[in-house]
């Protein structure tokens, strides 16, 4: 019967001791935004030209479609919106900002022994174009310490129920990868485009336009 001894008892400080750790449930107040859309506004051909023929827009969509799209939603969204520079040239404009956001927002006391919970950092929605899954209209890649759980969720919304979209955990490589190296939790909202993008013959269906826009609504409503 030792082990019933008062000694041994968990309601003693001896016991206490020996029991596991609960896991930290950090108790503090968000900072705002809690939701950053990240748009790049360069691209590879010195003039944009954009043709609309029938149900198909034509022309330099990486990434003017995402980032005007994202413009026309300025104002009516809580997330916050920011515009980089250099996509196509190393990502620098990204890497600084996302060094920019972990300094801005510090760890809960406390936080340092569950590094693997990034409660405390925004979310970060990287706004791109993508070739993969042509038959989608919404395309959601390269999830960084993000449970793509909640994209579920988010789309569970009756205004994107109609949306069809998938997810690939790991896809092409964008600006999601300079959050990684932020520490940042992030992933990407794409539009699926028919042709090679960085050209003028790239092509998105009209219906993916308020599609995809209407998915960024429901992201900042699920997640800001």
């Amino acid at each position: 019967m030792g082990f019933l001894s008062s000694k041994a008892s968990p309601s003693s400080s001896h016991g206490r001791r020996r029991m596991p750790e609960r896991r930290f449930v950090p108790k503090f107040r968000p900072h705002a935004p809690r939701l950053i859309f990240l748009s790049h506004v360069d691209y590879v051909h010195r003039k944009m030209r954009w043709t609309v023929k029938d149900d198909l827009l034509s022309g330099v969509l990486d990434d003017m479609l995402p980032s005007a799209i994202l413009v026309s939603l300025l104002g009516k969204l809580r997330g916050q919106a920011i515009f980089t520079t250099d996509e196509e040239s190393g990502m620098r404009h990204a890497q600084r900002i996302g060094r920019r956001i972990f300094r801005d927002y510090p760890a809960p006391r406390g936080l340092h022994r569950y590094m693997g919970d990034r409660s405390w950092l925004p979310v970060v929605c990287v706004l791109e174009v993508t070739a993969q899954y042509p038959s989608a209209d919404v395309t959601f890649e390269n999830c960084v310490m993000f449970d793509a759980g909640r994209i579920r969720k988010a789309m569970s919304h009756s205004s994107v129920r109609d949306v069809a979209y998938a997810i690939n955990g790991a896809g092409s490589w964008d600006e999601t990868w300079r959050m990684a190296e932020a520490k940042l939790p992030a992933f990407s909202v794409c539009v699926p485009t028919d042709g090679d993008y960085h050209t003028y013959g790239a092509t998105a269906r009209l219906a993916q336009i308020d599609k995809y826009r209407r998915t960024l609504v429901a992201i900042d409503r699920a997640l800001a």
